[in-house]
């Protein structure tokens, strides 16, 4: 009888990682992954140290972009969000940033991270390295660019292979950092039964979705705290990138805050959702911010009085 528990545990076994590395074989397209990496993602590091963090953004993110205007003595504005402002798949010279930062006398900063949303700013800001990066300029504008699929970000990581992961709970209504789970995100077949859960939570469970939005807005509201803790009255712009049902429904208690918003669609006319906006993978193409940038300026000039335009 012993031997047949047994055996039927490590038929269970088997079977697991059978249908773990079949679920591997159709999504490894989708991350351009070998095989290997299906080894290397089960023993990978997940740690939550200082250092750790710290090595990660350092070390294992895409390049960061360059800083530009970076001699100019006047207040800068700071660029943060995930690939479509980091500029995924385009020459810098045609980032939203560096468009922006042809047309104003600023020190500019793109410190928009791949595959990141406002938990990695936020985890940036509190270990430091977020002023590190942007030479510890007395920012006049803080621009976040929102995406709707951000706020999958903030509950699970982008990609499966991630070796870090910046994700919090809410605690005595502020955010407290979450111990990273050993399992889930080593195993392709957990990773997408968490994807799933949560898109079927997000349209079919209230309660849930009550709590995303309360995450979400605390997100902000402390990267916000933090920059006027180091730099007060910095103007804190979040820049909407297309629709979102969610972010809409706390809209107006982050204006409570002194948020600033402006919505790409709605305030300047592109739907960046449409496929002449896009490259072949989804991100935003050099066409979509021709013509987003000078009305951003425009927004820029009005909102704050420390944008000094080039002659």
């Amino acid at each position: 009888m012993k031997k047949i528990i047994i055996f039927n545990i490590l038929m269970l076994i088997l079977g697991f990682f059978i249908i773990d590395y079949a679920v591997f074989a159709v999504l490894k397209h989708k991350y351009n992954a070998s095989h290997v990496f299906y080894f290397k993602n089960m023993f990978k590091k997940i740690a939550t140290s200082e250092k750790r963090d710290k090595d990660y953004l350092n070390n294992e993110l895409d390049e960061w972009r360059h800083p530009l205007n970076s001699k100019v003595n006047e207040k800068s504005i700071i660029f943060t969000g995930c690939s479509f402002m980091y500029g995924d798949g385009l020459k810098e010279e045609d980032t939203l940033p560096y468009l922006i930062s042809k047309k104003i006398n600023n020190p500019v900063y793109n410190l928009a991270m791949c595959s990141e949303a406002i938990n990695t700013t936020l985890a940036m800001l509190r270990n430091g390295l977020f002023f590190e990066k942007s030479n510890n300029s007395y920012p006049a504008v803080f621009i976040y660019l929102y995406c709707e699929f951000h706020l999958k970000r903030i509950v699970m990581p982008n990609e499966m292979f991630e070796s870090n992961e910046f994700l919090y709970k809410i605690k005595n209504n502020t955010l407290i950092r979450k111990k990273p789970p050993f399992i889930v995100s080593r195993f392709p077949l957990l990773s997408f039964a968490r994807e799933n859960i949560f898109e079927f939570n997000l349209h079919h469970n209230r309660f849930y979705k009550e709590y995303l939005k309360k995450l979400l807005k605390l997100h902000f509201i402390e990267v916000k705290n933090l920059i006027d803790k180091k730099y007060p009255n910095v103007k804190f712009i979040i820049l909407v990138f297309s629709d979102s049902d969610i972010f809409e429904q706390i809209a107006n208690d982050l204006e409570k805050e002194g948020f600033i918003i402006i919505r790409i669609k709605e305030d300047f006319g592109y739907d960046l959702d449409k496929e002449q906006y896009n490259l072949p993978d989804g991100h935003p193409n050099a066409n979509a911010w021709l013509g987003v940038a000078p009305m951003l300026i425009e927004k820029l000039k009005i909102i704050s009085d420390d944008i000094i335009l080039k002659k």
